[in-house]
């Protein structure tokens, strides 16, 4: 388990603090990789493997965004989404899922999310804009939802 992963920025600018909310190893692994590599070292990623964990460090933590996977341990579906954006309405959550399924983009973006991406189908580049314009730091217009296949 990650459980921080920072990737220093030697311009000493304030990083994107993200909260990753992500169960499986190989997945944090990859979007380490990838935001480390597409993101310039802007992003301290603070992981948590299970929805408690991650309501703990959102109330422990001040974070920029929050990265969330659906299929966590316990919960399936939108409950992690509407916990999280109740917990923490103006944070920014872009949900990652491992299903291609445009109604549950859809519905994820009515109950709060900022985008939805569907694992192995987007680019690190497309996750960085993404990121920044979620908090401020990018272009200002939405991507909307990120489901089509790469």
């Amino acid at each position: 388990m990650i459980d921080r992963a920072v990737v220093e920025k030697t311009t000493g600018d304030k990083k994107i603090k993200v909260l990753l909310v992500e169960d499986n190893r190989a997945d944090v692994f990859l979007l380490v990789e990838t935001l480390g590599k597409s993101g310039s070292g802007e992003f301290e990623l603070i992981q948590a493997t299970d929805l408690d964990l991650a309501m703990k460090r959102l109330q422990a933590e001040k974070v920029d965004a929050v990265l969330l996977d659906l299929s966590l341990p316990i919960f399936l579906g939108l409950e992690p989404l509407e916990r999280v954006h109740k917990l923490k309405p103006k944070v920014p959550i872009i949900v990652l899922s491992g299903y291609n399924d445009p109604e549950l983009a859809l519905e994820a973006l009515r109950k709060g999310a900022k985008n939805f991406f569907v694992k192995g189908h987007f680019e690190g580049d497309t996750l960085v804009k993404m990121l920044r314009s979620a908090v401020g730091r990018g272009a200002s217009s939405p991507l909307g939802p990120s489901t089509a296949q790469a």
